[in-house]
This record gives structure tokens, sequence and C-alpha cells, in this order.
């Protein structure tokens, strides 16, 4: 009998992502992202095909490209630069980042971007993890438990606040 290696159980709703997400070394990618790569990758194969004509595209990077275009958010680089830097959580030199969105788990912040969510009911539905971003938020603000938090990081606000500043740069 072959010793198999017991890993915790996956759990996207409570932010168990398994060992193979380590937030430190992996970064959860938006559609639009997913598309540039795609675009990039067969723009090199065909300009490499183009010495001895052998273009051919998996249908699997097909289906993948014509799907992350269609859910794509972002029109340029520019914009999802500009969205990416509003919810950085560390900054060029990996120390981490202070923001109003510090609370939101990186993969929480995809979801809501890939799943083109509109309003907080439709987040907290479609994100189960949402429901713990008020003990996550009371955690760093006040440990001790004992103070109130500040409205600004009520946890629905945040969630306003993110698909607010989403949507601006969708239309840019």
């Amino acid at each position: 009998m072959a010793f198999r290696e017991s890993r915790p159980p996956e759990d996207a709703a409570t932010l168990e992502l398994g060992p193979d997400f380590d937030r430190k070394r992996v970064r959860c990618l938006w559609n639009s992202e997913v598309a540039i790569i795609l675009n990039h990758h067969i723009n090199q194969k065909r300009e490499a095909a183009d010495a001895d004509d052998s273009a051919e595209i998996s249908p699997m990077i097909q289906q993948t490209l014509n799907y992350v275009q269609k859910f794509s958010n972002y029109k340029t680089k520019e914009a999802i630069t500009s969205a990416r830097e509003l919810v950085k959580d560390v900054d060029a030199q990996g120390n981490p980042v202070s923001n109003r969105y510090a609370d939101l788990d990186q993969f929480e912040i995809a979801a809501i971007n890939n799943l083109n969510i509109q309003t907080v009911e439709e987040a907290r539905t479609l994100i189960p993890s949402l429901n713990t971003l008020g003990k996550r938020i009371q955690a760093r603000l006040d440990p001790s438990g004992e103070g109130r938090i500040p409205p600004e990081f009520d946890p629905d606000a945040v969630i306003e606040s993110l698909l607010e500043d989403l949507h601006r740069y969708q239309n840019v």
C-alpha cells in the first residue's frame, strides 16, 4: 500500500486554497490579463511560424482566449495597471501596503473582477469568503475587539468602494 501525502481540504469559502496557491509566489490573474498573455503567446507562435509555415494554435488556447476576451473588463493595459495599483497588497520590494482593500484576499478581488460583479449582495452571494471580511477588518484595526470600526471600513462599504473603483477603470 502506497503512502499518500495528506493535504488539507481546499475550500474557497474559507480562503483555504491549498498548497499550490502560495500567495507569496502566485497571484490571481484577471481575465483581461490572461487575454494579454494568450495574445502575446499566439503572436509569438505566429512570428516563429512565419519561418516554417506552422502557425497552429491549439484549440484549448483558442477557446480560452475567446472566453477571456468575452469576459475581459478592461480595454487597455494601462487600465489594468491602474486598477491593479488600487488593490495591490505589497510594494515593489515586497513590503505590505496598507490600503482600504488590505483585508480583501487577492482571490476575492480577482473573483469580483472576473465575475463582473455589480452589487455588494451579488458579491457576498457568489464569494462566500466575503462574509468573514468584517472579522478580518476587526482583527487588523482593533485586535482587542473593544473599539468600533470607522464607517469607511464597514465591510459592505469596502466592497462597494472596490466595485466602484474597478468599474471606473473598466470604462477607460
